[in-house]
């Protein structure tokens, strides 16, 4: 093959859009992996509204109510001809939005917690690093 020629860009200069930045989920909800904790949350809210839908309809599942993990449940149903595949996918998307969150969340206040942790193990009554009791026992009164 003559005259055919790659060209080569930069990842940095690539002014594209992330084709992996949004996932479609089974029932049909698009999540963008970059979207913030609020988005996420209105997300979150339109996936409990589809499953009251669903409650309405008579479907519910008491492994749901009791707090199984729908992306670990052994008994998930994901036939498309059986209406409990509805929920279960649902429940599916609801726990990834879940976990997004979460994560977020967490990332969020991190700096937080590890702040607090440190407030915690110092504010322990009788705590002193063996340092400082050393320090004191040598100095003396």
């Amino acid at each position: 093959m003559t005259g055919a020629k790659a060209v080569w860009e930069l990842a940095e200069s690539v002014d594209k859009a992330d084709p992996f930045a949004a996932v479609v989920y089974s029932t049909g909800i698009t999540l963008d992996l970059t979207a913030t904790e609020d988005a996420l949350a209105e997300l979150y809210c339109d996936l409990l509204l589809k499953e009251g839908r669903l409650d309405k309809r008579g479907l519910s599942c008491d492994l749901k109510w009791n707090g199984q993990n729908c992306l670990h449940c052994p008994v998930a149903v994901l036939d498309p001809n059986d209406p409990m595949a509805t929920l279960c996918r649902l429940g599916k998307d609801q726990q990834t939005v879940e976990d997004r969150c979460n994560e977020l969340a967490a990332a969020r206040t991190a700096a937080i917690a590890e702040l607090a942790a440190v407030a915690d193990e110092a504010s322990e009554i009788g705590h002193m690093p063996e340092e400082l009791i050393e320090l004191l026992t040598e100095a003396g009164p």
